[in-house]
């Protein structure tokens, strides 16, 4: 997985059990006791990889599938990779040609 994907399990949980919209969430997060382990262990058998890549190959993948940024650098990274496949709920993905879905 690369830093997106870590990020947006992280932040998806955090709002899950706080229930706090973005805003608040942001707000009140230094006040908040979290629990983090249940991530932690979700986690802990992916691999993070960072590849390097440049602007314009973001921009390209951006421009090409009609992605938003962080779709695209996490498709981006699956094709430096050689990931074939993604589990994902999000439809974006179906259009990646060089993606294929895994139903969850």
């Amino acid at each position: 997985m690369n830093p997106v994907v870590l990020s947006e399990v992280s932040y998806g949980y955090l709002r899950l059990m706080t229930g706090l919209s973005p805003y608040n969430l942001k707000k009140k997060f230094s006040k908040i006791s979290m629990d983090l382990s249940p991530v932690r262990e979700l986690l802990s058998d992916f691999t993070l990889v960072n590849p390097a890549y440049s602007v314009n190959d973001l921009l390209g993948v951006i421009s090409t599938y009609r992605l938003l940024p962080n779709d695209a650098s996490i498709a981006l990274t699956c094709r430096i990779e050689g990931i074939k496949k993604i589990a994902t709920f999000d439809s974006d993905f179906e259009r990646v040609d060089f993606l294929e879905i895994i139903d969850v």
